[in-house]
């Protein structure tokens, strides 16, 4: 029996509305991009503590461990962030979903777009706020070696964008 990589979490049913106004210097080597003006990234990392980190006060720089290989049993969470979303009353609606592609190309799963973010917006558009969506995984056998590629997509939904991102990983032994 093959083993397949083991998704540790989906969408969140928590949505966070803190923003980071003052951390204009985060550092982490994943997928940013924008679309008609609306941004959105997604980082791997290995920090257990990434929302901990996130909820430092505004003028923290936030800086999370973001490796480009990930030891066998290791967990890593894909988080999402967005900047300058539409807005209908002050309120954002925001969804997204993802793909986990197969070294072989095959898609392993996926989720249909999905809220992730439709609350008030407390501050600046401008600013970094945390999508209510993470994705928890870790290698659990042989057959998990190997690069990970994660499709993410980030819709402004009032906007009628989508901002597709993708970050990849690769599962090694311990000790390599």
């Amino acid at each position: 029996m093959r083993n397949r990589l083991r998704i540790l979490g989906g969408i969140l049913t928590l949505v966070f509305t803190v923003s980071v106004a003052g951390a204009q210097n985060v550092t982490f080597p994943n997928d940013q991009r924008e679309v008609d003006g609306f941004s959105a990234l997604a980082i791997i990392t290995t920090s257990e503590n990434w929302l901990e980190i996130w909820r430092q006060p505004n003028d923290f720089d936030v800086k999370f461990d973001t490796p480009n290989t990930l030891l066998m049993e290791q967990t890593a969470n894909i988080i999402v962030m967005f900047s300058n979303p539409m807005t209908e009353d002050g309120y954002a609606n925001i969804f997204c979903d993802f793909q986990v592609e197969e070294r072989d190309g095959s898609i392993q799963g996926s989720s249909d777009p999905t809220p992730c973010f439709t609350v008030k917006i407390n501050g600046p558009i401008g600013n970094l706020y945390l999508a209510g969506f993470h994705l928890g995984f870790e290698g659990e056998g042989p057959a998990d070696l190997g690069l990970h590629t994660f499709h993410i997509g980030v819709t402004d939904r009032i906007r009628d964008v989508r901002v597709p991102l993708t970050v990849s990983i690769e599962i090694v032994e311990a000790g390599s």
